[in-house]
Order: C-alpha cells, then structure tokens, then sequence
C-alpha cells in the first residue's frame, strides 16, 4: 500500500486524493472515510485522457524494472 493510515494521518482532512492505482488502489481507504480525507479509486485514468503519454511511462518503468532484474540476476550468479 503507498498511502497507508501511517502516512495519511499527517495530511489534513481537507486534501483529495485521486489514486490511478489498479483495484483495490494504493490508498487505506477506510481510514481516509473515517478521518473526513476525501479519496476516490479512479483506475485508468491516465490511460483514458494521455494513452501515448501515459503508455511512454509504462514502458520505459518496465524497462528500468526488466533492467534492474538483470542485474540483480546477474549479480547474484557472479558472485555465488
């Protein structure tokens, strides 16, 4: 979860939080119903208003994640 209770608690009620998060989303929810924090789940949202923008990000993240796989992979069979 990116924006559990621990960090939620230190922002004022009055702050909106849009999560673009895939379901269930990144945020608790719960706490945000019970402290008045206004959250809404707003899954693909970027995909629907910026596809090419949003689709450059999602490609390039991959890449730097297939890339930090590859090295981790091959740090490990180095040096085992």
């Amino acid at each position: 979860m990116v924006l559990p209770s621990g960090i939620l608690q230190h922002l004022p009620a009055s702050v909106v939080i849009i999560d673009i998060a895939s379901a269930p989303g990144g945020c608790d929810y719960t706490y945000c119903k019970k402290k008045g924090i206004h959250a809404k789940l707003c899954p693909g949202l970027p995909g629907q208003y910026a596809p090419k923008t949003s689709g450059e990000i999602l490609a390039k993240a991959i890449a730097i994640e297939i890339g930090n796989e590859i090295a981790k992979n091959t740090y490990n069979t180095v040096s085992t």
